[in-house]
């Protein structure tokens, strides 16, 4: 008799986000061709404040570990509202079976790291030395993401670099969600009037997407009075007019 199929458990915030979609995608084809048994368990960020979100986490707890063989866990997309300490309680009860993190280091659990140092570098490098921007909005994700802050220091870090000078009140609070793009280009135009800024990088491309409209809506060229960028290149910017520019 041969040797039964593999389960092996994935654990994301969600299933239909263009970023979300990549992964998922990706651990089905690999299974398929590889006869494993993959199970997608989409239960939201963990403690997350928006809307009914956080009831859904309940998901993480409905079902038998001893059911699988081995976890997946999208961690990075998992971890934005919800410290890096609680995060790996979290994961504890999981450790009975090998766990794979994705972006983000757990003792004892192997971790796939994403490396978006080099294409945030050469983001902004291509806004400072080809269109020759100074004045240059960045639109953060959440606090508590590991990969938002690094996304962050690399931008201020490249600027210094440039010679420009990092300015505080360009800096904007995001959530990587749709809705915090829009809200970022509120507080960047009205709360802190910086209607003098050049371009604006989005943390990543659902931000990237409201902000946009919002910034169209009030009338703004794109990019003629204000460069955008997103980062991440979801397949939702193709469609974009103007073309969005962003990176994988």
């Amino acid at each position: 008799m041969g040797r039964e199929r593999l389960t092996i458990g994935l654990l994301i915030n969600q299933i239909e986000g263009f970023f979300e979609s990549l992964i998922w995608r990706g651990a089905a084809e690999y299974s398929e061709t590889h006869g494993i048994n993959i199970i997608i368990l989409p239960g939201k960020c963990l403690n997350s404040p928006r809307g009914y979100e956080q009831q859904e986490n309940i998901l993480y707890n409905l079902f038998d570990v001893d059911l699988f063989d081995g976890f997946i866990i999208s961690s990075f997309t998992m971890i934005n509202d919800i410290g890096i300490e609680s995060f790996k309680d979290f994961v504890k009860p999981f450790l009975s079976k090998p766990v794979i993190s994705l972006n983000q280091e757990i003792d004892g659990v192997e971790n796939i790291p994403i490396y978006s140092d080099s294409a945030m570098t050469q983001m902004v490098e291509h806004l400072v030395i080809k269109h020759g921007f100074r004045k240059i909005a960045f639109i953060k994700g959440p606090e508590t993401n590991p990969d938002s802050g690094r996304r962050l220091t690399v931008f201020i870090d490249t600027l210094k670099r440039l010679n420009i000078p990092v300015i505080d009140d360009l800096i904007i609070p995001g959530e990587f969600d749709y809705d915090s793009g829009k809200r970022a280009v509120e507080i960047l135009l009205d709360e802190r009037g910086r209607t003098d800024t050049e371009a604006i990088i989005f943390g990543n491309d659902n931000m990237a997407l409201y902000g946009v409209q919002e910034l169209q809506k009030r009338g703004i060229l794109i990019p003629d009075q204000i460069a955008v960028t997103g980062f991440d290149d979801s397949e939702a910017t193709r469609f974009m007019d103007p073309p969005l520019t962003t990176i994988n």
